[in-house]
C-alpha cells in the first residue's frame, strides 16, 4: 500500500517555497494592521523596506507566489486579497529610504509664514523666488548666485512666475482694489498693474496659479473672491464669496487643464470648471485645507491636506471621496505630488513626548495615504512649503525656522538610473491605470 495515496497532486509539493510565502503573508499582514494602527509622523520608514525585499527575492529565485504544501488547499479569494494592488493612486514608489545629501541650506530671513500666503516658487528657468517681506529675491540654482531683486515697497503675498519664465506676477498687502502686478524680466519693468476683482481697499491677492496654458490666470483673494484672467489681466470669469468672505488659501489647476481646485478658511475644498468657474463639486473639511495637490497621471485625482492631520483622496470626475486617513496629533500644512514617481510628499508638525511646547516636523514620502516609505527631517519647525526643481529630481523646503532646505528626493541615483527603474516598472503601471 502506497502511504503517500492521500496527498494530492504530489508534483507541486515544494516545502521550501511554502514556507517562504507562508511568512511573507503573515508579514504583510502584520504591515496592513501596523499601517491602519501608527500614525504616519511615527511609521518605521525600513519596515516596508523589509516587504518589498521578499517580493523581489521571491522574483529573483523563480519563486511563484501562492504555493502551499498541499494544493487542495489554496484559498483563491483570500490569496487575491492578499496580494491584489492596494495602491490608492498610480505610483512607482521607491523600495527602500534613500541617502538623502542635501544640497544646500539658504537663510530666509523675515520670509512670511501666514497659512494663506504663497510666497515661494521654483521657476521653470530654475530660479527660486522668494519674497522676504518688501522684496523679491531671485536665486539662481545651478550656478548658487542670485540674479534679481525687486523691491516691491509693501510685504508681498503671493506670487507665481509663468511657465516661460519671463513674468513675475505678485501682489502686495494694502493695495486698493486687489491690484496684482506682472513684472517682465527682460525689461525689469512693471508691465500691467490692475485690480480684476474689483475688492475694496482693505482686500488683496492671496493666491495667484497660472493656467497650464500659459495663457490664462486664476487668482483669489482675502475675502474669498475668485476669477480668471488672462495674462494681461482682463477678467474672462468671477465668483463673487466662493469661500464665503473667508480667504482662499491655496489655487490649483489640474493637469489636463480642465478643472481648478481651491481652499479656504471656511473649511471647503470647491471644484471648478475652467475657464467659466462653475461649482462642480465641494467637499467639507472640519479645519481649513492648506495642502492641495493634483495626482501628474490622473487628472482627476486630488489629494487634501488639513490642519487636523487629515489626508483625503478625492475622484473630482465622480465626485467621490477614495480614501481618507486622519492623525490628530499633527499638522498638515502643505502636499505635493512628485511627477516622476507619483509618490505623495507632505509636511507634518506633530508634538514631541507629549510636550505642548515641543514641536516636531518631518517631511514624509507616501507611497499610499497610510504608508510611508521615506522621510526627510531637518527642520525645527513647520514647514509651509514645498517645491519641485523643473525636472522634479530636487524638492526644496521652507518654512517658519527662516531657512529653506535643498534636497535630491532620489538620493544621489543617477538620472539615467532611475529612467531605468521607471521604464522597468511601465507594464505594472499600465496594468493598474488600466
Amino acid at each position: 500500500m502506497n502511504s503517500d495515496r492521500f496527498i494530492l497532486n504530489r508534483k507541486q509539493l515544494d516545502v521550501d517555497t511554502a514556507n517562504f510565502w507562508i511568512k511573507h503573508e503573515t508579514m504583510k499582514e502584520n504591515m496592513e494592521k501596523y499601517m491602519r494602527n501608527t500614525p504616519l509622523v511615527k511609521q518605521d520608514i525600513n519596515r516596508f523596506s523589509q516587504i518589498q525585499r521578499n517580493e523581489f527575492l521571491g522574483r529573483i529565485l523563480g519563486v511563484k507566489e501562492g504555493r502551499k504544501i498541499l494544493p487542495f488547499i489554496i484559498n483563491n479569494s483570500i490569496n487575491a486579497n492578499i496580494y491584489k494592488n492596494t495602491n490608492s493612486w498610480p505610483v512607482i514608489a521607491r523600495t527602500k529610504p534613500v541617502y538623502k545629501p542635501q544640497l544646500a541650506v539658504l537663510d530666509l530671513p523675515n520670509i512670511r509664514n501666514d497659512i494663506c500666503c504663497n510666497v515661494l516658487h521654483w521657476s521653470s528657468n530654475d530660479h527660486i523666488i522668494a519674497a522676504l517681506g518688501k522684496i523679491i529675491y531671485m536665486w539662481h540654482v545651478p550656478s548658487a548666485t542670485m540674479s534679481k531683486s525687486i523691491n516691491c515697497f509693501r510685504d508681498v503675498i503671493s506670487l507665481r512666475m509663468d511657465m516661460d519664465s519671463t513674468a513675475l506676477a505678485f501682489s502686495c498687502d494694502e493695495t486698493y482694489g486687489c491690484e496684482i502686478k506682472i513684472w517682465n524680466l527682460f525689461t525689469s519693468k512693471i508691465i500691467e498693474k490692475r485690480g480684476p476683482l474689483g475688492c475694496s481697499h482693505s482686500c488683496y491677492i492671496t493666491c495667484i496659479e497660472y493656467h497650464c496654458s500659459n495663457k490664462f490666470m486664476i487668482i483669489g483673494c482675502k475675502k474669498g473672491n475668485m476669477a480668471v484672467t488672462t495674462t494681461e489681466l482682463e477678467r474672462i470669469s468671477h465668483v463673487r464669496y466662493a469661500h464665503n468672505l473667508l480667504d482662499i488659501i491655496k489655487i490649483k489647476c489640474s493637469p489636463n487643464g480642465k478643472y481648478v481646485a481651491s481652499s479656504g478658511y471656511d473649511g471647503y475644498v470647491n471644484i471648478w470648471s475652467f475657464p467659466h468657474l462653475e461649482l462642480l463639486h465641494s467637499f467639507y473639511q472640519p479645519f481649513c485645507s492648506r495642502g492641495i495637490s493634483w495626482h501628474p497621471w490622473e487628472s482627476s485625482y486630488l489629494c487634501i491636506g488639513t490642519t487636523n492631520g487629515t489626508l483625503s483622496l478625492i475622484n473630482t470626475a465622480l465626485g467621490k471621496c477614495l480614501d481618507k486617513v486622519t492623525d490628530e496629533a499633527s499638522i498638515i500644512y502643505d502636499i505635493t505630488f512628485n511627477k516622476l514617481s507619483g509618490e505623495l510628499v507632505t509636511s507634518q508638525c506633530f508634538c514631541e513626548s507629549g510636550d505642548p511646547g515641543s514641536y516636531g516636523s518631518q517631511i514624509n514620502v507616501l507611497s499610499r495615504l497610510n504608508r510611508v516609505v521615506d522621510r526627510f527631517e531637518g527642520h525645527n519647525r513647520r514647514v509651509l512649503f514645498l517645491e519641485w526643481s523643473p525636472d522634479n529630481t530636487i524638492l526644496a523646503s521652507a518654512g517658519s525656522d527662516e531657512t529653506i532646505h535643498l534636497w535630491k528626493f532620489f538620493g544621489a541615483m543617477k538620472k539615467n538610473k532611475f529612467k531605468k527603474n521607471i521604464i522597468a516598472d511601465c507594464f505594472n503601471l499600465e496594468k493598474f491605470i488600466r
